[in-house]
């Protein structure tokens, strides 16, 4: 990463705490374009956001990142998510988590 790029680093991490839905996502798309080794730490809290399509981009980052530590977490999502398009599209990204899964 640039100099540059730590600073849009920092900025998207100000912006997954205040940012509106449209932001955070936005966020969250140049985070994992440029796999910021940081973004894993602030993705966790994404999962319970207050705008359904925040908590699909939050799980889907972490399957696309193949994060199993926060497996539980996409779990717990997945059975309190009450949005029916949200649901499935969370359900989508735990059942490729879970594919990931040693036998």
């Amino acid at each position: 990463m640039t100099l540059d790029d730590i600073d849009r680093e920092t900025a998207c991490f100000k912006t997954l705490l205040t940012g509106t839905a449209a932001e955070k996502c936005a966020a969250l798309d140049w985070l994992k374009a440029h796999s910021s080794w940081d973004a894993k730490r602030w993705v966790q809290g994404l999962l319970f956001d207050a705008d359904p399509s925040v908590r699909v981009a939050a799980a889907a980052y972490i399957a696309d990142i193949h994060y199993l530590s926060y497996l539980k977490d996409v779990e717990t999502r997945y059975r309190t998510e009450t949005e029916p398009e949200a649901r499935e599209a969370i359900g989508n990204s735990l059942a490729r988590l879970r594919s990931l899964r040693p036998e």
